[in-house]
């Protein structure tokens, strides 16, 4: 392709390709400093070696920092550590290593409201206009929605309020890593139920917002908070001295591991009293929930009831208060996993063979497939939507967002119907930087290579100088909807994130 044709017809002066020429090489260089690079499992080991050897042939090196197992064999524990926990200070990782558990706390919220209802103290049939007296419903099948409802994700409740706060917090999560959570408590999180209407209800639908009521509810019923509530009724009793929930601000009171997205990329810290019921600002260590796991397979952990099956998800897949059932073959694995910005967990129960697992890691890659592995399950998947739509949007929007410029500066002014001007290319440049921040952000590093996100940069910049050489021949606006050119660019933006929001599962 001649230089003109990409240039729309103009011609290039020496000097101009020389700066071109160098806009190259800089765009170049610096999309190679920021390229987005997949964290790798280190070579460090700490504990059982056995169990590390076996850990490290199933995890592979790519989208993994490190990892922190425990492997709970009747009265056997053997605990793993490998990799870089990013603490610069405490780099190996080992049993007592912190790591934010995510989800997994649903299962400790089902924990908490079996136990409170064996005693009594939590009718979990109750709708929620007598656990919650006082609050006002705006919807009245809301309020007759029951703690059982919530706590196996059957209320119809959305995943999160479906509002402005929250598409804005998730914004900030997604562009620069920030906690979608902050700032929210307990009441926001009343509130934000009683002013929705139940969708669905009575068939699975995972929804946060409906554990953290469920949690709160437990609360209120103990006049207390739910992070002291959990302490007294099931931390404690099973010596779980390491496992917390995070106020707003507090730091984790002691050495835990630092988050990153499978880019490379820091992650804020989850803390927000008012989903902590459903996992949020809680952490945990391998040793700790290998304790756990052991006294739920003797049955002896406080509400351990609540991991009954009770309620069908999907084929071979039940649910009890907050714990999933899966049957694999002849094998049934009780578990539950966790996601925040910058971690993934999994605890897996095989009651029938007496065996437990536990599996955290500090990126946003999952580790469930590891658990699995190590129960000697085979982990087969069905198709998953939302992953392939990120992979194939972490390929797609780099690349898009270089030949989306370089498709406005090649429009030539012979051609009415497609003529440039100086807001579109403007537009296209600034919606091109937004979806390369967005593919940075979140893509799936770990699996396409950060050539692709690179070439993606040095397309759109290519595609901007070009457009700088033209620019004195552009008008300003062509046509008399002018407007429409930033909408458009606007939309496009908010269009890819929206797409990443929903694939990623967060809304």
């Amino acid at each position: 392709m001649r230089l003109d044709a990409l240039t729309g017809g103009v011609g290039l002066s020496r000097r101009a390709l020389i700066g071109g020429l160098l806009a190259a090489g800089l765009a170049l260089a610096v999309a190679v400093v920021l390229a987005p690079r997949a964290p790798r499992l280190g070579p460090q080991t700490t504990g059982d070696p056995g169990l590390a050897s076996a850990v490290r042939a199933v995890a592979g090196e790519r989208g993994h920092q490190g990892l922190s197992v425990a492997l709970v064999e009747g009265d056997r524990v053997r605990t793993a550590g490998l990799g870089d926990s990013g603490d610069a200070g405490r780099p190996a990782v080992d049993a007592t290593t912190g790591f934010e558990i995510g989800s997994i706390g649903k299962a400790l919220t089902g924990m908490l409201l079996a136990d409170l209802a064996a005693d009594g103290a939590v009718p979990l049939d109750a709708p929620l206009r007598e656990v919650l007296p006082g609050v006002r419903f705006a919807d009245p099948e809301t309020g007759s929605i029951t703690v059982r409802e919530l706590a196996s994700h059957r209320s119809g409740l959305p995943r999160l309020p479906l509002n402005a706060g929250t598409l804005g917090r998730m914004t900030m999560h997604f562009a620069a890593g920030h906690n979608p959570y902050e700032g929210i408590g307990p009441a926001d999180v009343v509130a934000a139920a009683a002013g929705a209407s139940p969708d669905g209800r009575g068939e699975f639908g995972y929804s946060n917002l409906g554990m953290a009521v469920a949690g709160e509810v437990a609360a209120r019923r103990a006049g207390t908070s739910y992070p002291e509530l959990l302490r007294e009724r099931i931390l404690a009793p099973l010596g779980m001295d390491r496992t917390v929930v995070l106020a707003p601000r507090q730091p984790a009171p002691f050495p835990h591991a630092v988050g990153q997205k499978s880019g490379g990329q820091y992650a804020e810290m989850w803390r927000g009293a008012g989903y902590a019921p459903a996992g949020v600002g809680m952490w945990s260590t391998s040793a700790d929930l290998a304790r756990f796991a052991g006294a739920m397979l003797d049955g002896t952990a406080p509400g351990a009831a609540a991991a009954q099956p009770r309620f069908d998800v999907e084929e071979n897949e039940r649910i009890g208060l907050g714990w999933f059932t899966t049957k694999r073959g002849d094998r049934e694995i009780t578990w539950h996993n966790g996601g925040t910005g910058g971690f993934r967990s999994f605890i897996g129960l095989d009651r029938a063979a007496d065996r437990a697992v536990v599996v955290l890691g500090n990126t946003d890659r999952d580790v469930d497939d590891i658990g699995l592995r190590l129960l000697d399950v085979d982990p087969k998947h069905g198709f998953d939507w939302r992953g392939s739509l990120i992979l194939g949007l972490t390929f797609f929007f780099p690349l898009s967002a270089g030949f989306g410029v370089l498709g406005v500066v090649r429009r030539r002014d012979s051609d009415p119907r497609r003529q440039a001007d100086r807001l579109t290319l403007v537009a296209s440049v600034v919606s091109g930087a937004a979806v390369l921040l967005i593919a940075w952000r979140i893509g799936l590093w770990h699996q396409v290579p950060a050539a692709v996100w690179v070439a993606g940069v040095v397309t759109t910049a290519g595609g901007a100088w070009l457009g700088a050489l033209r620019w004195r021949r552009l008008p300003t606006a062509r046509g008399p909807r002018r407007w429409q050119n930033w909408v458009g660019a606007i939309f496009s933006v908010a269009f890819s994130g929206a797409v990443l929001a929903l694939a990623s599962g967060l809304v």
